[in-house]
């Protein structure tokens, strides 16, 4: 069960709602035709723009942030999204003079593994994402510092085309703080990630909070680099996985550089740009308490929870992914709003 909270934004739009094919809360004002195309053009829409699923999606935008809760009983659809999108730009600008440049600004996702696990951990993501029409790019760190992880981050991001949503689990989320300094980076998205201040480490971070219950199964791997047990991986790391899937998350997880622990942001981008969070409920590994603590600070974007362990983007891959697209088209909304595509 996902739950969604709300927090600070940049307008205040009227309140809407969906419910299937139908849009209320606004005017039925015409669209004229070549703006509906062209907004349509915008978030690709394509085939019907309703599921025979028996739609709920209920939308309610607030003076700080946008806040979307789906009934769990009807399922999901984002052309429901879309088709409300649609009939709010078409209405603010008739002509659609600022649709058309908006096009050619198509945001990629860049996705930033955590300790302990490789870029491959995102795939479910990736697969998620990419059947809803959204590119998305794994880097992969070398978990050695936080200036090679951002490194590595960088080099991911300098890679797309055009503007970019940075997506950071656990450890990277320290990353993504220090990266989505980059000027391509328009937001970021932490899953169950940790979010140091500026001049913070993760040490910093979580000093005022109590050690996770799996931090005991992490144990020296060689000089200078700790790895989990067998045991901290199947109890503590991902627990709601199938135990194949445990199995090889152990067999290839790799090794998390001590030195990081006090390796410093310098200006945490979640000061200064949208974010979003996913609070995993069952985390072992980062106290829950902790990442509602840091979700608490951040502006611009929204909070989902998940009744997860520490590995959302695999137990509940399709949750997150339409988190991540949620983030896409309120980016996208904002530029669209603003004239700034």
């Amino acid at each position: 069960m996902a739950k969604f909270g709300t927090g600070e934004h940049m307008h205040q739009p009227a309140v809407a709602e969906v419910s299937g094919d139908h849009v209320t809360g606004q005017p039925a004002d015409p669209i004229p035709a070549s703006t509906a195309r062209m907004t349509a053009m915008l978030f690709e829409l394509r085939g019907p723009l309703t599921t025979a699923r028996g739609i709920a999606l209920h939308v309610k935008c607030f003076p700080s942030r946008q806040r979307v809760r789906r009934s769990s009983s009807a399922g999901t659809s984002r052309a429901a999204y879309k088709r409300l999108t649609v009939a709010r730009y078409a209405r603010r600008w008739p002509n659609g003079s600022h649709l058309a440049s908006a096009h050619s600004e198509v945001l990629s996702v860049v996705l930033v593994h955590g300790a302990f696990v490789n870029g491959s951990s995102w795939s479910r993501v990736v697969l998620s994402l990419a059947g809803q029409g959204i590119r998305a790019t794994a880097a992969h760190c070398p978990l050695t510092s936080l200036a090679h992880d951002a490194a590595a981050a960088q080099r991911a991001i300098e890679m797309q085309a055009g503007p970019v949503l940075l997506v950071g689990h656990a450890w990277g989320g320290a990353v993504i703080s220090e990266a989505g300094r980059h000027p391509k980076v328009a937001g970021l998205v932490y899953v169950a990630a940790a979010a140091p201040d500026s001049g913070q480490s993760l040490s910093d971070w979580w000093k005022d909070y109590p050690a996770a219950e799996g931090r005991a199964e992490m144990k020296p791997y060689g000089d200078g680099f700790v790895a989990l047990t067998a045991k901290g991986m199947r109890e503590d790391f991902a627990p709601d996985l199938p135990a194949a899937d445990v199995e090889a998350l152990l067999a290839t997880q790799a090794p998390f550089a001590m030195r990081s622990f006090g390796d410093r942001v310098v200006t945490a981008a979640w000061r200064t740009k949208p974010s979003w969070y996913v609070v995993a409920e069952n985390d072992r590994m980062v106290p829950p308490v902790l990442e509602r603590a840091s979700a608490a600070q951040m502006t611009g974007g929204s909070v989902m929870e998940l009744q997860s362990s520490h590995v959302p983007m695999l137990s509940q891959a399709a949750a997150v992914a339409d988190f991540i697209a949620d983030a896409i088209e309120a980016l996208e909304g904002e530029w669209v709003r603003h004239g700034s595509c």
